[in-house]
């Protein structure tokens, strides 16, 4: 799914709304999964290994599946 990991919690809320959302996601929505995401990894050490990662990246991918905007009409 990623050939090189994104480097920020904004990069991993980008990358996996381009890959799961067909259309465009309010910005406050995005700023919200940005703050899940930045809380998550804060935890983690400064170079997290995918491992590390992971569960919060599932986190996050199973909120983003929910929304609204990743429903088909």
């Amino acid at each position: 799914l990623f050939r090189v990991l994104p480097g920020s919690p904004a990069a991993w809320v980008d990358s996996l709304l381009q890959r799961l959302v067909d259309g465009d996601v309010p910005a406050t929505t995005t700023a919200a999964l940005t703050v899940f995401m930045s809380q998550r990894l804060a935890a983690l050490p400064p170079s997290p290994t995918l491992t590390q990662v992971l569960p919060h990246v599932r986190d996050l991918t199973s909120i983003i599946i929910r929304l609204p905007e990743s429903q088909l009409h």
